[in-house]
């Protein structure tokens, strides 16, 4: 695993898969780890499972969430024994599939986020339904130009992503927030909202 970047502002602590800077990333009186991943690699590490490309140009999905998670989870613990509070993960784009699978493969976290998430992922739904978040508190957002795109998978994330709010929602603090934009668009300041959120419903 890359190195990762601890900040230390408080006793919860929030596990940001991915993050590429701090930029106007507001850390909402929590410690922040900052776990990056290799732009070459998102689609190799933080899938699910295995997938066809999505462009002609892009690599194909390797499926190798299950390995990153395991991977990632002493670094966790080590640091969730050192913060007395609460314990979050949080995504963007595809590091928010990442957190929510992960959350559906193991009960450490308290809260979630996956923000302007890859919730289009083939087969996602359906594993969903079979498989709960575990966590009591999941935020999800978009931005409202995301679902306004030809390709048949991508233009499906508003939807897809309402089906996953209707689904957690039954067991969990849940919550689906539009933001003005398309997906590349203010990426830690959605990150930063989604951190007050949990803050507050967590």
């Amino acid at each position: 695993m890359n190195e990762k970047t601890l900040i230390e502002n408080g006793s919860d602590l929030a596990v940001i898969i991915g993050a590429r800077s701090t930029e106007s990333l507001e850390a909402a009186g929590m410690s922040l780890l900052l776990i990056p991943v290799e732009e070459d690699a998102w689609n190799r590490v933080l899938s699910p499972w295995k997938a066809d490309a999505v462009f002609p140009k892009t690599p194909a999905f390797e499926g190798e969430a299950n390995r990153f998670l395991k991977e990632l989870l002493p670094v966790v613990e080590e640091q969730k024994a050192l913060h007395a509070g609460r314990l979050f993960l949080c995504g963007y784009s595809l590091a928010g599939l990442f957190a929510l699978y992960a959350c559906t493969e193991c009960g450490l976290f308290d809260g979630c986020a996956s923000v302007s998430g890859s919730l289009w992922f083939p087969g996602w739904e359906e594993w969903l339904r079979k498989h709960p978040v575990q966590c009591r508190s999941v935020y999800l957002s978009l931005g409202r130009r995301e679902p306004c795109t030809k390709h048949p998978l991508m233009k499906t994330v508003g939807e897809k992503t309402d089906i996953c709010r209707e689904m957690i929602s039954g067991y969990a603090d849940t919550v689906f927030e539009w933001n003005e934009g398309g997906h590349f668009n203010d990426e830690n300041l959605r990150l930063s909202k989604a951190l007050f959120w949990l803050k507050e419903n967590s």
